[in-house]
């Protein structure tokens, strides 16, 4: 289920490999540093001004968080067209959690800290680099174009995303 394949005769990873390897474990990781994070930063005195920079940035995680949602809901709706389903399904429903306490994090993080966080940059970073890799493997296997449309949609306001946080 989780061996190196090819067609090409090139090292590759399996679709199965990828979502629970490259999504589903940073999810996971994200999900526990993050609410630690968001729960020890909302006992913190707010130190930053009210500004229009959160505004861009909750905009763009919430169109990043919508996009998880989409999706998600493609994945749910279309599991008769991956043998390894229920890993896409479960790597979506993470995305879409990680969409939203991004955007909380983000925000909290943004009122009560002076610095970009570490936390978000680490995990938007690495997970654009697995991103890619599933992207890539999308597009290459040619099953459906939808799904390899939105992911990499995703990909690039991830991308935006991270600058913003920067």
């Amino acid at each position: 289920m989780f061996t190196v394949v090819s067609r090409t005769g090139t090292f590759d990873f399996t679709p199965a490999f990828e979502d629970a390897v490259l999504r589903i474990v940073p999810s996971g990781l994200f999900l526990v540093v993050a609410l630690q994070r968001l729960a020890w930063l909302a006992r913190q005195p707010r130190k930053v001004a009210k500004s229009h920079r959160p505004l861009v940035k909750v905009g763009l995680l919430g169109a990043y968080t919508a996009l998880q949602l989409t999706v998600l809901l493609y994945c749910a709706l279309n599991t008769h067209k991956w043998s390894f389903s229920q890993l896409r399904t479960s790597a979506a429903v993470l995305a879409f959690v990680d969409g939203f306490l991004l955007l909380f994090l983000s925000h909290v993080k943004h009122a009560r800290s002076v610095r970009p966080s570490t936390i978000i940059n680490i995990y938007l970073l690495c997970t654009l680099l697995f991103d890619y890799v599933i992207a890539r493997t999308l597009w290459l296997t040619h099953h459906d174009s939808i799904i390899s449309s939105l992911f990499t949609l995703t990909l690039a306001i991830k991308l935006i995303v991270l600058t913003s946080e920067a």
